[in-house]
């Protein structure tokens, strides 16, 4: 009876131990994630500030190298800035609830907002 009670405060604490390293690992992919979701907006806000004149044309370049330039329209149909930041803010959210209840359900709605924001941007 005793080594029954002592074999499964064993199993308890290796649980245990294994459920902290799995909340540890998952934090510092949160941590991850939530610098490249900052990395990913500043990079959008440079696009979106910066200067879409092409670059001046050297003429002692090789004409036949040239390509025609791309002409961004200022507009950003592709990328919805409201919704991108929409979604950048219910990433945010979960990913600071996930990191005060790491649970499954907390983990599935960061993997979701997550998904939704990369639908967006992607």
């Amino acid at each position: 009876m005793l080594a029954e009670k002592q074999a499964a405060l064993e199993k308890l604490e290796w649980e245990a131990n294994v459920s902290s390293t799995k909340v540890e690992e998952l934090q510092a992919d949160v941590a991850s994630m939530d610098t490249e979701v900052s990395a990913l907006m500043k990079l959008f806000r440079k696009i979106t500030e910066s200067d879409r004149a092409p670059p001046p044309r050297d003429r002692n370049d090789d004409l036949s190298l040239e390509c025609e330039p791309v002409h961004l329209d200022d507009t950003l149909d592709d990328i919805d800035l409201e919704k991108m930041e929409k979604e950048m803010s219910a990433y945010v959210s979960a990913l600071s609830a996930a990191k005060e209840n790491p649970t499954d359900e907390f983990m599935r709605a960061v993997a979701d907002a997550r998904l939704r924001l990369q639908a967006v941007v992607l």
